[in-house]
């Protein structure tokens, strides 16, 4: 089985970078644009089911992919991204004037109380989970749409990664990543991660996960 990971195109919050975590926004035109670019990528790729985040920039995302694809979507909460608690709605600027936001970069499951929502320890647990439960599915590719700080921990739980390393991994809007299951060791590899060719010319326009 592959797993064909997906985040979704660009937002407002992601152009003016401000905090999204749970807040349900939506794509802006530049997102819809990069969706299409995604879609022409994976049209050829024989996905048979599409899971997504519930909110509504995964949704749409998923959405316009799915012209292409033609295949059933399933919404889930399990891909929802990382739940920022009381920094949602915040720009960056304004997050580098509180106290510990450095010291939670730099050592975020230490700090990770300062924020409130969930931890992401809580995250990576409703990610390992999800990845256990598809693993038994019937279909060979599958489309993950989902978000930054959540596809990272895809990456990180495969590596047996400490979830300190979140913010060395970058996860471009509308980018994707390939994860295969390896049913004989009953384990994960990456195959791909953060292909964004396809939308380079919007490289520069994203630099964070959330």
């Amino acid at each position: 089985m592959r797993l064909y990971l997906a985040r979704h195109g660009e937002t407002e919050n992601n152009n003016k970078k401000i905090i999204q975590g749970q807040a349900d926004t939506k794509l802006n035109e530049v997102g819809r644009q990069q969706a299409k670019n995604l879609a022409k990528v994976l049209k050829d790729r024989k996905i048979e089911k599409i899971y997504s985040s519930d909110l509504s920039r995964a949704r749409e995302t998923a959405e316009i992919i799915n012209k292409e694809l033609k295949v059933d979507i399933i919404l889930t909460k399990k891909l929802r991204e990382l739940d920022m608690g009381n920094w949602e709605g915040k720009s960056f600027v304004e997050l580098q004037k509180i106290p510990n936001f450095k010291k939670w970069v730099t050592a975020p499951t230490t700090f990770d109380e300062v924020r409130g929502g969930e931890t992401l320890l809580e995250l990576k647990n409703r990610i390992t989970d999800f990845l256990s439960e598809i693993k038994n599915e019937k279909e060979e590719n599958i489309l993950v749409v989902s978000h930054g700080i959540a596809l990272t921990t895809f990456i990180l739980s495969i590596l047996d990664s400490s979830m300190d390393n979140i913010w060395r991994l970058r996860v471009n809007n509308a980018s994707l990543s390939i994860i295969k299951y390896l049913e004989p060791f009953d384990t994960w590899v990456v195959e791909k991660f953060n292909d964004f060719n396809h939308n380079i010319e919007y490289f520069e326009r994203d630099v964070y996960n959330f």
